[in-house]
């Protein structure tokens, strides 16, 4: 019958052949022919209760959705490519070999599998992080039409925001045993960067020269993670530390050439990628393992706030795009809290202070006005010199107030 598919056979075995979504379908069926027919029945009925996908579709792995949405971020021009690729490795872990329908018809190991992470530790912003790229992944293949319909995914609510900032002595530890090793020399000079501007690592490592003008001392970031410009002046110690990797720039090669470098930060010309090891081994020396180099982005934001610079300048420096986001980087840490408790504890005490000596005159003048013998005139006069000493006590209260 037209339109109800037909079964063929092709060397030792039936095949089935049916038209769906306007495209012909062609799969084995069986090694008989009712096997093929039983098949050819049960594709008939996913296509006419519209659950039918397709052969393809059923074979798609979830790593090779992965796949595919790295190389349409890589095809996007996307940022921070490389650290989506680490992420993925999670997920190729947990679900590389798994069809991608097995998780649209079993949402719930999706869940599963995100429980297990956080009760092994891992942090609930990084679970989210990871499940948001797996669903990013089902998402472009269903706009692909690789797939018609993506698994539910569990909605992580996301964790308070990191808290870690560098004071002054703690990063001249971590600085000191950057430059005790010959090898992390050139790590000192960005730990010295990230803590001067608060940058980000990624922004640090790429920098060039090209983009560093010393006439007028300035960089002008042509691109950031969000997309947009930047342009940081130099001045004082961002303007030393810029003067001594000019002398540094040049290099001298394997072959014993001198070369010059393009980056900023490098190593015989090459540009530094992974500064990690260094990073961790100095923070273990130094005493000060909890802390991350992005705690450098935290501090900055922190302290240009309170050097007195309004948010859009601060923004312009740290490069935040919006405020809600710079908001969660200035984060008000304990010995700034501790001060803004003891200034209002001693506020509280200046007006109490203040109040009762304003009630004492006040009670002070009221005596006086009482014991004077009465005047010879009426009522009324007393009543006056009784209110002129109520004037005279306000006045006074408002100048112990304005004291």
């Amino acid at each position: 019958m037209w339109g109800m598919g037909r079964v063929f056979l092709r060397g030792r075995k039936f095949w089935i052949a049916y038209y769906a979504n306007g495209e012909e379908y062609r799969e084995p069926g069986g090694v008989t022919r009712h096997e093929a027919q039983r098949r050819l029945r049960a594709r008939l009925c996913e296509k006419f209760s519209e659950q039918f996908v397709g052969p393809r579709a059923e074979k798609l792995t979830v790593s090779e959705l992965l796949d595919g949405y790295l190389a349409d971020l890589r095809l996007r021009g996307a940022k921070a490519v490389r650290t989506q690729e680490i992420h993925m490795r999670r997920l190729h872990a947990a679900f590389g070999a798994a069809r991608a329908l097995a998780l649209v018809r079993q949402p719930e190991r999706i869940a599963k599998w995100a429980e297990a992470a956080l009760a092994c530790g891992a942090a609930r912003e990084t679970v989210k992080h990871v499940l948001g790229i797996l669903k990013a992944a089902f998402n472009l293949a269903r706009r692909q039409n690789r797939l018609l319909q993506a698994p539910v995914f569990p909605r992580l609510k996301g964790g308070p925001a990191r808290q870690g900032f560098f004071e002054r002595h703690e990063f001249l530890r971590v600085h000191k045993r950057l430059r005790a090793v010959r090898r992390r020399r050139q790590i000192d000079d960005i730990a010295e960067f990230a803590y001067l501007t608060g940058w980000r690592k990624s922004e640090i490592l790429g920098l060039r020269w090209a983009w560093v003008d010393r006439q007028t001392r300035v960089i002008r970031l042509p691109d950031a993670k969000n997309d947009d410009g930047r342009v940081l002046p130099l001045v004082d110690d961002l303007w030393d530390l810029l003067e001594r990797r000019w002398a540094a720039r040049e290099y001298r090669a394997a072959d014993r050439t001198v070369g010059i470098a393009d980056h900023v930060f490098h190593r015989r010309g090459r540009p530094l990628t992974d500064i990690d090891w260094a990073w961790r081994s100095a923070r273990r020396e130094a005493g000060l393992s909890g802390k991350l180099f992005h705690d450098f982005r935290r501090t900055a934001a922190r302290d240009l706030v309170d050097a007195g610079m309004d948010y859009r300048s601060a923004m312009s420096v740290t490069g935040h795009k919006t405020q809600a986001v710079f908001e969660r980087y200035r984060i008000v840490d304990a010995r700034r809290t501790a001060e803004a408790l003891r200034a209002m504890q001693t506020h509280r005490r200046r007006m109490r202070t203040v109040i009762e000596t304003a009630g004492r005159v006040k009670n002070t003048d009221k005596t006086r006005t009482t014991g004077h013998p009465a005047a010879p005139a009426t009522g009324r006069v007393v009543k006056r010199d009784a209110r002129l000493g109520d004037a005279a006590a306000d006045h006074r209260l408002t100048s112990l107030v304005t004291a």
